[in-house]
């Protein structure tokens, strides 16, 4: 029997955001524990190309997964990071699934972002139609990973999957060389960090005129329109944000109120694990979440942050909170530094999931 991961890529080319740092980290973590790479060439999503270019990537990709999915054996295991990226995927991969599934593979297939969540726009033939694709393809594979209860009761009652084949995350890992002495760049009352896409369209609230905190800024598409208590360090490459980011708590907030998570991205808070909040923890930073997260509960229970129903609700937070509390919430978000660092949660979801049952030795915290 033999293990293999679907190679991926991120079709932007940006590498100054985390848009593909959660999927290298996958791959990384499972060739470590000895599964075979299957590199995939299938990821162009051009738009600019003509219908018949668009036929022809589509064919190329059809054969590109045959050719390359040939090799599997009965018996083996396939990992396939969801969504998959090539052009016409969600209409030619789920057949390839079921194929696979009948020559006795096993298709294991490990959620980032669910389309049907994520691009909830309020109209019902979109949303229909993002619902099908959603499940037609994890209906067909033999285990999901998903991210946490919240998703897993999704997957259950509107996608119909069943849930003796879902195993939850808990948190995605994130990789980077550098040791816990780097990390350590919680600073007690200094301002609230904020890391990744900072564009309007996604955090809308850093632009408001009624922001009530000091931040300091890492990553991409920010435009410094009006003057406001805001610091703008600029953009780094995702390994080593976690050896730069300085302040005293890291934020988790999408959409673009200050006082509360609205849109699709504040929608879809409901239901996801942000690979921000990873990055936070990893650098040793307590976290800010909005209380109608599915990552708040998380929160509270480990005490590595405070969960708060408005942006306007965090300074009261603060003015009352002594330094030892705080530096317990460190001390806790170093020690699931640990953890995340050594690629735990994807190890143990895998072991949990019936993926592979080698290479999980040692203890991570």
């Amino acid at each position: 029997m033999t293990v293999w991961i679907a190679g991926d890529a991120d079709a932007s080319g940006h590498k100054r955001h985390a848009g593909s740092k959660a999927r290298r980290d996958i791959e990384t973590i499972v060739i470590g524990l000895g599964a075979e790479l299957i590199p995939l060439k299938v990821f162009s999503q051009e738009e600019t190309v003509s219908s018949f270019e668009r036929i022809r990537q589509v064919l190329s990709n059809i054969r590109e997964l045959r050719d390359k999915f040939s090799r599997l054996c009965y018996g083996d295991n396939l990992i396939l990071q969801y969504p998959f990226t090539g052009r016409g995927a969600p209409f030619y991969l789920k057949n390839y699934i079921r194929s696979l599934e009948k020559r006795g593979v096993r298709v294991s297939i490990l959620i980032h972002d669910l389309d049907s969540l994520r691009f909830c726009s309020g109209h019902n033939s979109v949303e229909r139609k993002l619902v099908l694709q959603d499940k037609h393809q994890l209906i067909s594979a033999s285990s999901v990973i998903c991210h946490n209860a919240t998703m897993e009761d999704y997957l259950v009652n509107r996608l119909g999957v069943a849930r003796a084949n879902i195993t939850s995350l808990g948190l995605f890992d994130y990789l980077t060389p550098y040791n816990p002495a780097e990390l350590n760049h919680a600073v007690y009352k200094d301002r609230v960090v904020v890391a990744g896409n900072l564009s309007s369209d996604k955090a809308g609230y850093l632009y408001s005129d009624e922001l009530p905190l000091p931040l300091r800024l890492y990553g991409v598409n920010y435009s410094n329109e009006v003057e406001r208590n805001i610091e703008y360090m600029g953009s780094f490459e995702p390994e080593i944000l976690p050896s730069i980011i300085k302040g005293s708590f890291g934020l988790v907030w999408d959409g673009p109120s200050c006082d509360t998570c609205t849109g699709g991205y504040g929608h879809y808070q409901r239901f996801n694990n942000p690979h921000k909040l990873s990055l936070y923890l990893t650098a040793g930073l307590p976290v800010i979440v909005w209380s109608g997260a599915a990552t708040a509960s998380f929160v509270k229970e480990n005490n590595v942050g405070i969960a708060v129903d408005s942006l306007q609700d965090v300074k009261a937070l603060f003015d009352c909170m002594d330094r030892s509390e705080y530096m317990r919430m460190v001390q806790n978000a170093q020690w699931f530094s640990k953890r995340l660092r050594a690629g735990f949660y994807t190890k143990d979801a895998l072991r949990r999931a019936g993926v592979c049952s080698y290479g999980f030795g040692g203890v991570y915290e």
